[in-house]
């Protein structure tokens, strides 16, 4: 979050002593599921030693002493630079002011001000503290009367609207006056659910910095969990704090970042340099987190790592493209399924890993050995029968062409023309081959990540089409230098396909580095540019896009079509793209043809 440290007071109470509040079954398990990944060190900016959790057992209750002294102690604890975060699931009660009141276990509904954790005792903890900033996230029945503010004739939550202007930000599960609804068909609270969600498999990392901020799972829970309610519960948020706070990592920056790591380690073991190896092998250490003292992984990656450039060579040979196929393919596959938290599997994943990436599985090792060897002594079999014949058709003509006594002239032939292998080449003049690139043309796809879908769908139609070479961001290879190779890609391509929607509009990058060039170069007649509507969105604000060639009938958007119908579209805008690139390479086939009348022998 900050330069300082991050510390977390997680609380969940789903059991009361006062008749008044009902059992909230899932409220327990929503603390334990926040605590879990906001201390998974794949996930989460929080160490598990600066995280409390509170749920009740039998040998624990959570009473409003208890929470108001923990709350206390992880406040004045926290220093100038550090960062707060406080969680709560459980009931909220409206006092007589309309202040809400946080239930703890003791709480009792007829006492409520004085057995209640009121917001004025939360405001003071605060307020008496050093830590630059507060996030408190409440997950409540009636908790958005925490920040309420016009939907009310009356300021209810004036002591929270209290409390420092910069550096506090409360989220509420819902709006004031809603209530906070569970679902039993996920077991958790449908707003700690979407939260979950999205600090753990939702890729809502927009600004693609490694990190998710408060802002973008925020965004990410209010969308979701009004949809989901229809409108029943709407997420709130009050207050403001300074610069971005980021409270968890990007599940598929780390996921990237961990295939790009072990595709290094892959290439690494191509090579038989101990000090590349080595250098993998950290790199490969840090990532996957192993502890110094799980020495029984880092045991299995070094004698793995050890031998297996010999056993490659001797079971595949020089044969780089076999290895290419065979081994890379498999290993790019395992990683992209093995996405859960390696903190369960770690020995598991390493070995499972580390066994496709040398192909020594040792059962398919031996099938593909003896395959090979039965394929090696048949390829000798027939070369030595080959031989063989040829000795003896060269035997036959000779014995034909012995010369007879008196005669010194050797017999006319009895064929008409010469064995084959016994012709002179013939030399005929041809005209030079025209460049194989003449028979493909270019395409780049440029689109927001969070239509991914809708290039994938063309990218299947347009896999049959051999006249056509599409390239999109997805395959930048690790360690190339991504601004270079968009440039060259956009700058080299004959055609593009631009799939505008509302983020394709909202990027920044697409609008600065992808659209100027293509724009500027359909304006030179050098690039043809299609287009797709995903959404209903403001593309005429961008300036290029409207006098561009829509691929389909932009009356309907993508979104929204019946499967049979997206069929259709997706099948009319690959016709036009398959159209446009006949027209490309007819003309550079023209253009080639014309430029040489060069000759072989």
């Amino acid at each position: 979050m900050t330069s300082g440290k991050n510390k977390a007071l997680v609380i969940g109470i789903d059991q009361y002593d006062s008749a008044m509040f009902n059992e909230l079954p899932y409220a327990k398990k929503d603390a334990a599921e926040v605590y879990r990944v906001l201390t998974d060190p794949d996930i989460g900016v929080f160490s598990k030693e600066d995280v409390v959790l509170l749920t009740p057992d039998e040998n624990f209750r959570v009473t409003k002493s208890g929470v108001e002294q923990k709350l206390e102690e992880v406040f004045t604890e926290a220093g100038g630079e550090d960062t707060v975060l406080v969680y709560f699931a459980g009931h909220g009660k409206l006092d007589k002011s309309l202040k809400l009141c946080l239930a703890a276990q003791d709480t009792s509904a007829d006492r409520l001000v004085s057995t209640s954790i009121n917001m004025e005792t939360i405001r003071n903890i605060r307020e008496n503290s050093d830590c630059r900033r507060a996030v408190f996230i409440i997950d409540s029945c009636y908790s958005g009367a925490a920040g309420l503010s016009v939907r009310s004739p009356e300021p209810v939550a004036s002591s929270l609207e209290r409390m420092p202007g910069e550096g506090t930000i409360v989220i509420s599960a819902s709006q004031a006056f809603q209530e906070a609804l569970e679902k039993d068909d996920i077991k958790q609270g449908i707003f700690t659910d979407f939260f979950i969600k999205g600090l753990e498999a939702e890729e809502i990392d927009h600004d693609k910095d490694g990190y998710i901020s408060l802002d973008e799972i925020y965004d990410y829970i209010h969308r979701n969990v009004k949809t989901q309610t229809k409108g029943k519960q709407i997420p709130a948020r009050i207050g403001t704090i300074e610069g971005k706070t980021n409270i968890a990592k990007s599940s598929k920056f780390i996921r990237d970042r961990k295939r790009e790591i072990d595709l290094q380690l892959s290439s690494a073991q191509e090579s038989l340099e101990a000090e590349k190896r080595e250098k993998a092998l950290d790199a490969y250490q840090k990532v996957l987190k192993l502890e110094p003292v799980n020495q029984k992984a880092q045991e299995c990656v070094r004698n793995l790592i050890g031998d297996i450039q010999e056993r490659l060579s001797e079971y595949y040979g020089s044969s780089a493209e076999t290895l290419e196929t065979d081994i890379y393919i498999k290993a790019r596959n395992l990683l992209e399924k093995h996405d859960l938290p390696l903190s369960d599997r770690q020995i598991e994943y390493v070995r499972s890993i580390m066994s496709l990436l040398s192909g020594l599985d040792l059962v398919t090792f031996e099938k593909d050995w003896k395959r090979i060897e039965r394929k090696e002594q048949t390829q000798e079999q027939q070369e030595k029968d080959k031989q063989n014949q040829m000795v003896k058709e060269r035997e036959s003509r000779g014995s034909e062409q012995v010369r007879k006594p008196g005669i010194d002239k050797p017999p006319v032939p009895q064929y008409s023309r010469p064995a084959k292998e016994d012709r002179k080449p013939e030399t005929p003049k041809q005209p030079l081959p025209l460049d194989p690139r003449a028979t493909t043309a270019k395409i780049v796809i440029s689109y927001s990540h969070k239509d991914e879908k809708w290039v994938e769908e063309l990218k299947i139609m347009l896999a049959p089409v051999k006249s056509i070479e599409v390239w999109y961001d997805k395959l930048i290879k690790p360690g190339d230098e991504w601004r270079k190779v968009i440039k060259g890609k956009f700058d080299s391509t004959n055609i593009a396909v631009l799939f505008v929607s509302k983020d394709f509009i909202a990027s920044e990058f697409i609008q600065e580095n992808e659209l100027p060039p293509l724009i500027k170069a359909a304006n030179q007649k050098n690039v043809t540019i299609f287009w797709v509507l995903v959404n209903k969105c403001q593309y005429d604000e961008v300036e290029g896009i409207e006098p561009l060639q829509a691929a389909h009938n932009i009356a309907e958007p993508l979104i929204g079509l019946s499967e049979p119908k997206l069929n259709d579209v997706m099948n009319e805008i690959t016709d036009k793209i398959k159209q446009s690139a006949k027209e490309v390479i007819a003309a550079r086939t023209k253009s080639l043809s014309n430029k040489s009348t060069q000759e072989i022998p």
